[in-house]
């Protein structure tokens, strides 16, 4: 076994492992009642609304060019864009799930298995990452107070999807470059 092939299976481990790990912590938060999940959903809503207002005050210094040409265009940030789409719950599946997807696409890249076929690949980290997304919503129903939200899976499935995505992406961009790098040296 080779030293690159050793090191692709440590990456593996580390990568699955991680996944492990974020989908426990996924476990945990849907062990939460009605009212620990609500205390959370709540401190986290005044988190971003706080830095909302911080990032408000800091272009207050740039309300003074708006002046200037008398043309004032009120813009909402990202995040009260977003909030109006969905509550602050329906995004936190979005970033759970996000952090499962990375290292699930990294696992899935770094097997080690012939033939290469990262479309394969692809679609086997959607299928892990749609199985757990099913998984924690059917978990819910056996959690006193929470249920079953379809909606849920919407949100979960765009973390995961953009996650996988990015990774392969990035995988993709990296190995296109080492092609073309090796093809002008030879």
């Amino acid at each position: 076994m080779t030293a690159v092939s050793k090191m692709r299976r440590r990456l593996f481990a580390v990568a699955a492992c991680v996944a492990a790990l974020v989908f426990f912590c996924i476990y945990v938060l849907s062990e939460q009642d009605p009212a620990q999940t609500t205390d959370l959903s709540t401190s986290a809503y005044e988190r971003v609304a706080n830095e909302e207002a911080r990032s408000e005050a800091a272009e207050g210094a740039s309300d003074d060019e708006s002046l200037s040409t008398g043309v004032t265009i009120p813009s909402p940030s990202v995040a009260e864009w977003l909030l109006g789409i969905a509550g602050i719950r329906k995004w936190a599946h979005t970033v759970e799930f996000f952090a499962f997807g990375v290292p699930v696409a990294a696992a899935l890249l770094l097997w080690w298995g012939r033939p290469e076929l990262t479309g394969a690949r692809m679609l086997v980290s959607f299928a892990i990452s749609a199985c757990a997304s099913l998984f924690d919503q059917t978990h819910k129903l056996f959690v006193p107070g929470r249920e079953f939200d379809a909606s849920d899976l919407v949100f979960d499935a765009l973390g995961y999807g953009v996650g996988i995505v990015l990774m392969f992406g990035v995988v993709g961009i990296v190995r296109c470059y080492m092609r073309c790098r090796i093809a002008r040296h030879a």
